[in-house]
């Protein structure tokens, strides 16, 4: 065997080592081949009421119904009769109405000087999916993350924060309607 024989098999092993850790890499940030999905409920029509209809997280909600090719209206409701009464699907429509949505934020430790240094924040959401066949159902979703202050990065500590709660609203947003559509697909076996 000559030198060129066991450069070539090196290159071979790690071309194939580089292919699988890629394969591995875009399947743990989510990305499907099609027809491992919701496709089947592509062209549906789901109205979303809530009553911030343009907050951050109904964004989130009709942008993700969007990308599964599924039409969604949104609908605002009333802040003076909270009750879910006089939102009900029609025949053909599903829906989800967000009934409660709450953004805290603690302080887990503080510095030398008494400023706060860690937090925790938390997203809660209380959702009502509300199927054509008159079914409703209350779900709670909820979101927590640690956030550390740095001292040497001051300016950009509010940047920092709205990243991180735009990454929390879209990690909520994606549960919310993947567990949303789990329930139509079952509902139309």
């Amino acid at each position: 065997m000559n030198m060129n024989d066991n450069y070539y098999r090196s290159v071979n092993r790690r071309t194939i080592a580089m292919i699988l850790v890629l394969g591995l890499v875009i399947s743990s940030c989510g990305f499907k081949p099609r027809g491992s999905g919701f496709e089947s409920l592509s062209g549906q029509s789901v109205v979303l009421a809530s009553k911030n209809p343009f907050g951050p997280l109904e964004r989130s909600l009709m942008e993700k119904f969007r990308s599964y090719s599924i039409s969604a209206e949104s609908i605002y409701l009333s802040k003076e009769k909270p009750d879910v009464q006089h939102f009900e699907p029609n025949d053909e429509q599903n829906g989800i109405q967000v009934s409660f949505v709450n953004y805290s934020r603690k302080t887990l430790s503080v510095d030398a000087n008494g400023r706060p240094a860690e937090y925790d924040s938390v997203i809660n959401v209380d959702v009502i999916f509300l199927l054509s066949d008159g079914q409703k159902q209350l779900k709670h979703f909820i979101v927590q993350r640690d956030y550390r202050f740095d001292t040497t990065n001051s300016l950009a500590h509010d940047r920092e924060l709205e990243i991180l709660t735009s990454e929390m609203i879209d990690d909520l947003g994606q549960r919310i309607v993947s567990q949303f559509l789990s329930q139509l697909a079952t509902q139309s076996l």
